[in-house]
């Protein structure tokens, strides 16, 4: 999985590509709470996540709470079908802003 971060209009986003499984969750989860501490306000782009596996739900989750926690930002942008499938069917889709 690669994680590249650039600035659209004064907000983080990451650019999340590859597999988002057990192996790779971790790395992002440390990523987002690396971003989290220097500004609430993020932006995930999925538009290279063409899997994501359970550990991947819960790092969404994790990353929610502390979002919403915070009073911050969390966005996901151009996720998808497959994913955003995954989502749907666990139930959080209605906890996640999805864009």
């Amino acid at each position: 999985m690669e994680i590249d971060k650039t600035i659209q209009d004064g907000i983080t986003v990451l650019n999340i590509k590859g597999r988002l499984i057990s192996a790779t969750s971790t790395a992002l989860e440390e990523r987002i709470n690396a971003e989290m501490d220097i500004d609430n306000k993020l932006i995930l782009n999925f538009a290279g996540v063409d899997f994501m596996a359970s550990s991947g739900i819960r790092t969404l989750l994790a990353a929610t709470k502390r979002a919403q926690a915070e009073e911050g930002v969390l966005i996901l942008v151009n996720v998808s079908p497959t994913v955003l499938n995954v989502l749907e069917m666990t139930g959080l889709r209605k906890f996640l802003d999805i864009r």
